[in-house]
């Protein structure tokens, strides 16, 4: 003889609605930074951004301005040579993919190569495997 299966018990209750999300604050104001922190390290890397700033391996080459990743596990994270471009837009900070080999998500979202997306305060970014959370300075 199989036993009965018990029957689903009825709750008490309601669900609670979960809060709405927070406004995404995408002002970046002319005289703050970026503030880059990097997991599972927490470093934090404070950026001007009055020009573009490419974030990626190794040097930067010619004029461009470059971040060199490799204390933060660059190349074991599969972070490209030339992964990504930060610069401000107005009052945006811009992010834009460099054709990655490993690509670049913003919250969990994919960013094409040449795909050019604001950021906004508090937003993570992963480049290759590199967890790194923006935010803007007051």
């Amino acid at each position: 003889m199989t036993p009965r299966p018990s029957p689903t018990v009825e709750l008490n209750y309601r669900p609670v609605a979960l809060p709405a999300r927070p406004q995404r604050r995408i002002a970046f104001a002319p005289e703050a930074n970026a503030i880059l922190q990097f997991s599972p390290s927490e470093a934090c890397v404070s950026l001007p951004l009055d020009k573009p700033v490419t974030l990626g391996r190794g040097e930067a080459r010619g004029a461009d301005t470059k971040l060199d990743l490799n204390d933060f596990g660059a190349l074991q994270h599969g972070v490209s040579r030339q992964h990504c471009q930060l610069k401000r837009v107005g009052q945006q900070l811009i992010i834009v993919d460099l054709g990655s080999a490993n690509g670049t998500f913003i919250n969990g979202d994919f960013l094409k190569p040449d795909e050019e997306r604001p950021l906004a305060h508090g937003d993570m970014i992963v480049l290759g495997a590199l967890t790194v959370h923006v935010f803007f300075s007051k």
